[in-house]
């Protein structure tokens, strides 16, 4: 399954999941974690909500990067799942708010980009060492970032 700025849709308007995808997608027995996803694309940002619930997690979507912010300061999350570019408010502004007020989730953003060449985007993911996939990638890789993440080792990842 790979995640395009244009998913595939249903009639209903809903992200295409298999009965298949489903199955393979059944939760192991590692714990599950809340995460966080910013993503200005509704589409994409429901679909991604959709996938980690398939991996076994909590998913609280926010399609605003301030909405995001008003909630993390209230919750907790063990990860933000967060698209790079996005207006009002980039991905680097976001992740330099968080670690003000939340400084150990320094190491537990993935960030979703379509741009590993921008000097900004190449200086601050070097700088930071934080995760990221580029665009678009497969659920097995995500899966395999947020095991990375957790220190869990989980089934094989699904593809």
């Amino acid at each position: 399954m790979e995640f395009l700025s244009n998913p595939p849709m249903n009639a209903h308007n809903k992200s295409i999941i298999t009965p298949a995808i489903a199955a393979a997608a059944q939760p192991s027995s590692a714990k599950q974690h809340r995460i966080l996803i910013v993503d200005d694309e509704e589409a994409i940002a429901a679909m991604l909500g959709e996938s980690i619930s398939l991996l076994g997690h909590e998913p609280k979507i926010f399609t605003s990067p301030i909405d995001a912010l008003n909630t993390i300061a209230k919750e907790d999350f063990d990860l933000i799942l967060t698209d790079m570019h996005m207006p009002k408010m980039n991905g680097i502004q976001m992740y330099q708010k968080v670690i003000e007020c939340k400084p150990y989730l320094s190491q537990k953003f993935i960030f979703l980009t379509g741009d590993v060449v921008g000097q900004e985007t190449v200086s601050f993911l070097s700088n930071t060492g934080v995760k990221h996939l580029s665009k678009p990638f497969k659920l097995a890789k995500l899966e395999e970032v947020i095991n990375q993440l957790f220190g869990e080792q989980g089934k094989p990842p699904i593809c």
